[in-house]
């Protein structure tokens, strides 16, 4: 017993430093940006400062500011677009960030008609997604609903369908990749070929 005792007395112990550790880390993330806030006011809102600004409001996990001021800073600075969207990517990779901040990016990306990183967006939302195939599913809809000639959203699609055994879907997808072929555009892949027989 005063081993168990002993045990949840550590437990109890590690539990508090932890504690006390995400609480001093917080407030050195508040006071950074403060700090931030005041140089952007000072100095007239340079892109670098308040890209670290959006940075550490994402790990502080403030996302409603952190797309707010990015949201200012496309409208102030639109020069700013590619090292937002270079450090919003980066933003992505951590394991606990929010949904918002892909819809937000991938409707930047949708903006943009930047639709290769689009779809790789998708396919990293679709990885942490509870139903991965119908996430990427609608992504790819999207994605044609306005490039519908786009071959990689619609090979992602018809493989997004396969998974659910909805081969109907399936030739749907590729069917217009076949009509352009026949129209002189470019020949099916073999794997999309294969993909389309496999459904028929």
């Amino acid at each position: 017993a005063l081993a168990r005792a002993g045990e949840f007395a550590g437990q109890e112990g590690a539990a508090s430093v932890e504690h006390l550790r995400k609480d001093l880390e917080a407030q050195r993330a508040e006071e950074r940006i403060r700090l931030m806030r005041e140089a952007l006011e000072q100095g007239g809102g340079d892109i670098e400062t308040r890209l670290r600004l959006i940075e550490e409001l994402i790990v502080s996990d403030r996302i409603d500011e952190a797309l707010h001021t990015s949201e200012l800073m496309l409208h102030e600075q639109p020069e700013s677009l590619e090292p937002l969207l270079h450090t919003l990517e980066e933003a992505t990779r951590r394991p606990d960030v929010s949904f918002r901040l892909y819809d937000y990016l991938a409707d930047l990306y949708f903006q943009q008609g930047r639709y290769d990183e689009l779809l790789r967006l998708y396919r990293a939302m679709a990885e942490k997604s509870l139903e991965p195939a119908r996430m990427i599913e609608r992504g790819c809809l999207r994605i044609l609903d306005r490039a519908p000639n786009h071959v990689e959203t619609r090979r992602e699609l018809a493989l997004a369908r396969r998974s659910r055994s909805d081969w109907a879907g399936v030739i749907e997808a590729i069917d217009p990749m076949l009509a352009a072929e026949a129209d002189g555009g470019t020949p099916l892949a073999p794997e999309d070929r294969a993909l389309w027989v496999e459904a028929s």
